[in-house]
């Protein structure tokens, strides 16, 4: 989404400039880019922390969701 909504003034002038495709790229794409690509790491950063823990809880012997499984199983027995 943030290579699509860069404005096609941007790509005109430079363009008007004669600019290399990877002129285009480093100067104009990649910045105007930038915030799109940082709210989607803001996003994806937490899930997969998430997603980790939830297939450690469900299938795996060791790691963090092994470790609140077999914790949860110790206090029920008390």
């Amino acid at each position: 989404m943030g290579f699509r909504a860069i404005e096609r003034k941007y790509l005109r002038l430079m363009a008007s400039l004669n600019a290399s495709r990877r002129d285009v790229f480093f100067k104009i794409e990649i910045p105007r880019a930038l915030p799109t690509l940082f709210a989607g790491f803001r996003i994806a950063a937490p899930l997969a922390v998430v997603g980790a823990v939830v297939g450690e809880f469900l299938g795996a012997s060791r790691g963090l969701g092994f470790l609140i499984r077999i914790s949860r199983d110790c206090s029920i027995r008390r």
